[in-house]
């Protein structure tokens, strides 16, 4: 049914003309910068540390005799108030949690009136750039900077649905770049999650433990009763399966020689989906000689 419909004429339709957009963007670009994809622009700060940076702007103030500042990001919204004024949104930091404004005024760029033309026209939500300028605030405090330069690092070719227009949970996980960029609360929990981890690596790690990595593939699963994934190596030409636990390869470091062995990893059981199961998931195990469960506990 899914293939059915990614195949469908209004699909071929939709996909033609992305395509022709697509095109139209490239030549746009080449015309305005020279370039499609531009050469890395060292930056000065990323969009938190600018933030903070110049925390004390005051509203409507510009520093225009400091020294020069460079930040990068996405393009998540653009606004013309004139043909020689626009405003910028641009995204950036692990995460994509971090926003900045780009206040571009025709007076304070570095080249001519038709380069700044060409490459502000050229330029489109979702494309990566970086801004070369000087601090500045709004007229309603909002800390922005004001650009003298912009530099394409990665254009993007195809329009990207307004924040939050994905609804379909099929369509978010059949692409998770788009769900990605447009759900800012996906971002958010995929950070909770590598916190986590770090908490859980620091507590072990503290207490004396020593992380180990041991191999997905064996002969036999042998942890226990889950059903394994089956695969074939053929330079050995032998049965294999991926683990459904790190368990035994563990329990061997701790008999060779390591009092205390944890392992984060991923494991892999060939059962039951529901919302509470899923075939590949993130497992911790550690182990501790000379301990007792309620050591342990």
């Amino acid at each position: 049914m899914l293939r059915t419909a990614w195949h469908s004429p209004a699909r071929r339709s939709l996909a033609r003309a992305c395509s022709s957009v697509g095109a139209r963007a490239r030549s746009e670009i080449s015309r305005a910068f020279g370039y499609v994809y531009g050469d890395n622009i060292p930056t000065t700060h990323s969009l938190a540390s600018y933030r903070a940076a110049f925390a004390d702007l005051a509203p409507g103030e510009r520093r225009a005799d400091a020294n020069a500042v460079c930040v990068a990001g996405r393009i998540v919204s653009k606004r013309e108030v004139s043909s020689k004024l626009i405003f910028y949104h641009i995204e950036g930091g692990n995460g994509l949690n971090d926003r900045l404004q780009v206040i571009a005024p025709v007076q304070q760029y570095s080249g001519d009136k038709e380069e700044f033309r060409a490459r502000h026209t050229a330029t489109r939500r979702g494309d990566v750039i970086a801004v070369t300028g000087f601090p500045g605030a709004s007229k309603t405090g909002e800390i922005s900077v004001v650009s003298r330069e912009i530099h394409m690092l990665a254009p993007c070719f195809h329009p990207l649905p307004a924040e939050g227009a994905l609804h379909s949970q099929g369509e978010r996980l059949g692409n998770r770049v788009l769900d990605l960029l447009n759900h800012s609360d996906v971002r958010t929990k995929m950070m909770t999650r590598s916190r986590i981890v770090s908490q859980i690596r620091n507590f072990f790690e503290d207490r004396g433990f020593v992380e180990v990595e041991t191999p997905l593939l064996g002969v036999g699963c042998g942890e226990g009763t889950a059903r394994p994934f089956l695969t074939h190596h053929h330079a050995y030409n032998k049965a294999l399966s991926l683990r459904i636990a790190p368990e035994i390869a563990l329990k061997m470091a701790a008999v060779g020689g390591f009092e205390r062995v944890f392992e984060i990893g991923r494991v892999f059981r060939n059962e039951g989906v529901d919302a509470t199961h899923h075939p590949e998931f993130t497992s911790c195990e550690a182990y501790q000689a000379f301990a007792s469960r309620e050591d342990m506990i």
